[in-house]
């Protein structure tokens, strides 16, 4: 069965092969012939996050979807807590199960879907019918006011460091993330949280245990939620650079788009 990561990338990538919009290389290629100033790399911010995006997606999409704790395994250790306990009228066992089956969901339902959206987040391409009608008018005749060429040449550094302070981020919370999912798989040992229940207080030592992997897999998705955000503000960012790049925005912050030269 393909992870919901592969059906989704491969639903976008049939998407963007069959159609015939601009692409981000385009129109840095067109900039540079244009251009005195500017030339490559010095526009590769507009083309994606990180040049790490097809590693990306290999790895995440290889990624093993499972339960962190298998219910049944979870069964053999809950035994150990008094079936009679409760807290505020609750089962302890009952909490327990219910902690069991957060992770769980968390592990193969709510990160997979986020992993699948960043995969889509970092192919993301220019779907704009009106976008792309502008840039074919550019490619073939350049620019007809000369001034907004130097206009993007002086502000190719601050879309720079923008684009600077969107990649370190988002770096560092995959990185953090890579690093909080191999620590999820070292935390449960079926053999040791038994002898540790047989021990006795298994309803504590059993709940911290679990408490400790419910904190880690949320960590998990506030990581990944942060690379998600981070690329829909890259993405929505980019647009406005592309535009301004071909003229179709005078300025950066201009919310009047012109719809053709």
């Amino acid at each position: 069965m393909r992870s919901i990561v592969a059906i989704l990338s491969l639903f976008l990538i049939a998407q963007v092969v069959n159609s015939e919009f601009v692409k981000f290389d385009l129109v840095a290629k067109k900039f540079y012939k244009l251009s005195k100033v500017i030339k490559s790399p010095q526009l590769d911010f507009l083309l994606k996050i990180t040049k790490d995006t097809n590693a990306i997606k290999k790895k995440l999409d290889k990624l093993p979807r499972k339960n962190v704790i298998d219910p049944k395994v979870a069964e053999n250790i809950i035994y150990y807590v008094p079936e009679d306990l409760k807290f505020n009228g609750i089962s302890a066992r009952e909490i327990l199960r219910g902690k069991v089956k957060s992770i769980n969901d968390m592990e193969i339902n709510t990160v997979p879907q986020l992993d699948a959206q960043i995969c889509n987040k970092m192919a993301y391409e220019i779907l704009d019918g009106d976008i792309n009608k502008f840039y074919e008018t550019w490619a073939s005749s350049g620019y007809t006011d000369n001034s907004h060429l130097k206009k993007v040449e002086q502000n190719i550094g601050r879309m720079k460091t923008k684009f600077e302070n969107w990649q370190k981020n988002f770096d560092k919370n995959m990185k953090e993330a890579d690093i909080i999912r191999t620590t999820i798989k070292s935390m449960f040992s079926e053999k040791t949280a038994i002898v540790e229940a047989a021990n006795g207080n298994a309803e504590k030592k059993i709940d911290a245990l679990f408490e400790k992997i419910l904190l880690k897999e949320s960590e998990l998705v506030g990581k990944l939620t942060n690379a998600n955000e981070i690329l829909r503000l890259y993405n929505e960012e980019r647009l406005v650079w592309t535009e301004f790049i071909m003229g179709k925005r005078r300025t950066l912050t201009d919310n009047l788009l012109l719809t053709n030269h």
